[in-house]
């Protein structure tokens, strides 16, 4: 239950504390749109999420949490970037920024441990 609500959470918890730190206030009328746009960006954070935790399930919780720390700046930065373009491009800059955990999957999955 923790990783689910992490793994949705991450990427507009981080979007809110960098509108903050930016000095972003909402508009009493623009809340609810300003929540439906978190609410959407919420999806965008998952497949980073997802390949740390196959990194993590193969007994490298070291390379899964450096992975996480190292690219989920850079996709929020990615992520802040690809937003004036759309939508579709928040999208592709998520996966864009998740490419590098999947890979560290892919190098670390033949010295998993067995599950078995």
């Amino acid at each position: 239950m923790r990783f689910w609500a992490a793994a949705l959470l991450w990427l507009p918890a981080s979007m809110v504390v960098l509108s903050v730190a930016r000095g972003f206030s909402v508009a009493p009328g623009g809340l609810a749109m300003t929540l439906a746009s978190l609410a959407g960006l919420a999806s965008c954070g998952l497949p980073l999420a997802f390949a740390c935790r196959r990194i993590h399930r193969t007994g490298a919780r070291g390379a899964a949490w450096g992975s996480f720390a190292v690219l989920a700046p850079a996709t929020v930065l990615m992520i802040l970037i690809a937003g004036l373009l759309g939508p579709w491009a928040v999208i592709v800059a998520a996966m864009i920024g998740s490419a590098p955990a999947w890979i560290v999957y892919a190098l670390t999955r033949p010295f998993a441990r067995s599950t078995r």
